[in-house]
């Protein structure tokens, strides 16, 4: 049996293009369904319309009455806000107690010349909206993009071990509906077009874990307990944004140490953040290589942004739910990986496993 560090998931919840539950997100991902659309709004320098993954206005709620004025909402705040709301209404279902909850929560990443479009007081917006009061003393906000989540649990993990609670939430939500962002994109040649096929699909999403130390608390999913190991958080110098020299070693450092903290059976799947930009499918490569020994000889390789589109800091917890789920419907005690790696250096990764 192993003894390495873990933790349980006791709860989920998302919203995405595909659907406004971690179950319907998951099934039509194992279906292969895409939440892709052309945008009525937003067109690249050649005038073309973006195709994106939005989730439907339709899925959203009103906004609170205190906060239809409010200053500090913008577009993409706004939606990310109503997202966050509906994933933390699924996955506080399962939260059987009342003390106010630790949040830790990923947001997006700033890019060159942009403010920082995430602060804490999105924490408190998101309570205005919800009427749930978190544990703001212990709460955090991280702000790396897609690798957010994953370093999150690794915060949880730690805030855990205390043993002050029983129960964290950890969650991450995003959007590409900025104007200013996608024009920035679509400069550097990221948003896919017919011109332009080295690019990602513009995404949304919120997905959260209610995460817990102890196994008789885990939430059972199809007659199993979902488990996460302590994440491998590592850096890439020569990342998207970086005139240093890339490498790839990032990734493979962020897979080694996760693998490291695993219980060393092989990984028959991976579930990875690779968006359809080349740049992550070269990264990937060099990581499984350098790593090999630790995979099966069949082991698949699951990208649901191929589905949902690049959904950014909400990439973690979503690839989760996503992964426990499917494990857990295929009724086999699997050992999977799960990893995301941000336009920044970040990098992170974090095995998972079904127990019976």
């Amino acid at each position: 049996m192993s003894h390495s560090p873990k933790v349980y998931v006791a709860g989920m919840g998302m919203i995405t293009a595909l659907g406004g539950s971690a179950l319907t997100t998951a099934v039509a991902v194992r279906a292969r369904r895409k939440g892709l659309r052309i945008s009525d709004e937003y067109k690249n320098a050649a005038c073309k319309p973006i195709t994106m993954a939005p989730v439907p206005d339709a899925a959203l709620p009103e906004f609170m009455h205190e906060l239809e004025t409010s200053e500090d909402i913008n577009v993409p705040i706004g939606r990310m806000l109503l997202m966050a709301s509906v994933a933390l209404e699924e996955v506080m279902a399962s939260y059987p107690g009342h003390k106010p909850l630790p949040l830790i929560l990923a947001g997006p990443t700033a890019y060159a010349g942009q403010e920082v479009p995430f602060s804490h007081g999105f924490i408190d917006l998101l309570s205005a909206q919800t009427d749930i009061e978190f544990d703001r003393g212990n709460s955090r906000l991280i702000t790396t993009g897609r690798s957010g989540v994953l370093a999150g649990i690794d915060i949880a993990m730690k805030y855990l071990n205390l043993g002050t609670d029983d129960y964290v939430l950890v969650g991450g939500v995003d959007s590409y509906q900025d104007p200013d962002l996608l024009w920035q994109l679509d400069e550097q040649d990221r948003i896919k077009a017919e011109e332009t096929p080295d690019g990602f699909i513009p995404g949304e999403a919120a997905g959260f874990l209610l995460l817990t130390s102890k196994p008789e608390r885990a939430k059972r999913f199809g007659g199993y307990k979902i488990s996460l190991y302590a994440p491998g958080l590592a850096n890439e110098p020569g990342h998207l944004y970086s005139d240093e020299t890339y490498t790839g070693s990032g990734l493979a450092d962020a897979l080694r140490l996760a693998i490291g903290q695993g219980d060393g059976q092989a990984i028959q799947t991976v579930y990875s953040s690779m968006n359809g930009e080349h740049f992550w499918a070269k990264e990937y490569g060099v990581a499984m290589l350098r790593n090999k020994d630790a995979f099966s000889d069949n082991v698949s390789h699951e990208h649901p942004a191929d589905c949902f589109g690049d959904i950014g800091a909400a990439m973690g917890a979503v690839l989760i739910g996503v992964a426990g789920l499917s494990m857990a419907r295929s009724g086999k005690l699997q050992h999977g990986l799960v990893y995301c790696s941000s336009d920044q250096a970040q990098r992170a990764a974090l095995c998972i496993r079904l127990e019976a």
